[in-house]
């Protein structure tokens, strides 16, 4: 090994890259929990869009900054969404107990965000393959 070639390292990830992460997080749920009630002809169309977007800001968020920025990404998600599940002073709650949906989009958006930790690795590695050849 070359003398010069011990001291490289990675780049490090950038310090603001987790708050960034958390404040991605906290933004989509916020905006999942004001579609998830959204219905088109009975058909619950607003709960699929809020759970398609939170997994697919987990998967940015680890293809950015791998573990740490899904946990950070996890951590905004998670407080906003509990901090729009309480009732306000008015009365009025965006995530009401009394239905389904609230609770299919709070426990199934965080089992969605979850299970982006699971995804295959090979969709976040930039090295590169050589091409596949069938015999």
């Amino acid at each position: 090994m070359d003398p010069d070639q011990r001291h490289v390292t990675a780049p490090r990830p950038p310090l603001w890259g987790p708050i960034v992460c958390v404040a991605l997080g906290a933004l989509v749920a916020m905006m999942g929990t004001v579609v998830h009630r959204f219905d088109l002809a009975a058909v619950p169309v607003g709960i699929v869009i809020a759970l398609a977007v939170s997994g697919s800001g987990g998967v940015v968020a680890r293809a950015w900054m791998g573990y740490l920025g899904l946990g950070g990404y996890g951590i905004g998600w998670f407080a906003a969404v509990l901090a729009l599940a309480y009732v306000a002073p008015g009365g009025d709650v965006l995530i009401p107990g009394a239905e389904a949906v609230g609770y299919v989009w709070i426990l199934g958006g965080a089992l969605v965000v979850a299970a982006t930790a699971f995804a295959p690795r090979r969709w976040f590695d930039d090295t590169a393959r050589s091409p596949r050849v069938d015999a």
